[in-house]
């Protein structure tokens, strides 16, 4: 995309030019859609986050401490922004936009004796910025960007619209495992199907959305074993057609008064891909591991994506499936 080719070109110019304001300004503009990134998430997976940044990115040492002596002090930082500058207060998307350089530097100064120790922030949410941010610089091509609305997927490196095949076909080659950023907007139709609970009990969700879904003229009717591939169309556009999402947010939040109030271990949704049964639903695997309320994904994720839209960062795997680490209001 265009954003990604004057990114690119400001890396060739010397790291030590400094860019004009307007090119700061615009360089800021083409990453706006980033800027989603610079929020609370309404959920978040912390220790697939977590694990997924240790995996990819790999840091040698994380800071936690600095110490000083009457000897010389020696600090080892890593940075993100223009020359390494700045603190950590700038989201990284303003950092990208001004430089877009990892750097890491030590420096040996002359201390006087003084002992200190320093906490170092290392918040999920900061985590997956730095995910983000490490593959638009390095693996831009296993960005994927989709609005399952419009059926529309790109990677971060084109501005060529790609088919749904594009998925499957990025799992395939070699490379880091591919994230993938729903940018879902309103009419957005996400179907609870099944989620275990803190207290150990499985709810089946679909089973009750198909239930409360049907009419006594127009029952809807189930998947089965063995089903075909133009049958399993069949049935996902019949469930996509009839979909309500304030039925759809109810049927949840009863499934866990069913259950003693608990919350979800994990949950699983679907992700109506256009107006067509095929291809299949986007299956969204979400560990919340009992910190959210049901609510939060019964009003805030299914009611609220319908109504305003939803985005979503998440590792793909194939066929379709992804591993949510957080969630974002539009």
């Amino acid at each position: 995309m265009k954003w990604l080719k004057k990114l690119t070109n400001a890396f060739r110019r010397n790291s030590m030019t400094q860019p004009s304001p307007v090119g700061a300004t615009l360089r800021t503009n083409d990453l706006s859609f980033f800027w989603f990134l610079v929020d609370a998430p309404m959920a978040m997976d912390t220790l697939l986050i977590e694990r997924f940044h240790d995996a990819v990115i790999r840091p040698e040492s994380i800071i936690k401490s600095e110490s000083e002596s009457t000897a010389d002090k020696w600090i080892t930082q890593q940075r993100l922004g223009a020359e390494g500058k700045g603190s950590g207060e700038v989201p990284f998307v303003v950092k990208l936009a001004l430089k877009g350089k990892f750097e890491h530097r030590e420096t040996q100064e002359d201390a006087a004796s003084l002992s200190r120790q320093l906490e170092i922030p290392r918040t999920p949410e900061r985590l997956l910025e730095e995910i983000v941010a490490f593959y638009l610089l390095n693996f831009p091509d296993r960005v994927l960007r989709v609005d399952p609305v419009s059926t529309k997927v790109f990677t971060a490196d084109s501005e060529t619209e790609q088919k749904y095949e594009i998925l499957d076909e990025t799992c395939a080659r070699p490379g880091p495992r591919p994230i993938v950023l729903i940018d879902a907007p309103k009419l957005t139709k996400i179907m609870p199907i099944a989620g275990e609970f803190m207290n150990g009990k499985l709810d089946v969700v679909y089973d009750s959305l198909i239930l409360a879904l049907s009419t006594a003229d127009a029952p809807l009717r189930r998947f089965a074993r063995g089903m075909d591939r133009d049958k399993k169309a069949e049935r996902w556009k019949e469930l996509a057609d009839r979909f309500d999402a304030s039925t759809a947010m109810q049927v949840l939040e009863d499934a866990a008064r069913r259950n003693d109030n608990a919350r979800f271990d994990w949950v699983d949704f679907r992700m109506a891909w256009g107006s067509e049964g095929f291809p299949s639903p986007l299956h969204l695997h979400m560990v919340p591991n009992g910190r959210y309320p049901t609510g939060v994904f019964g009003h805030a994720f299914i009611r609220r994506a319908f109504s305003n839209g939803v985005r979503i960062v998440g590792t793909l795997k194939s066929g379709g499936d992804i591993n949510v680490l957080a969630i974002y209001e539009r």
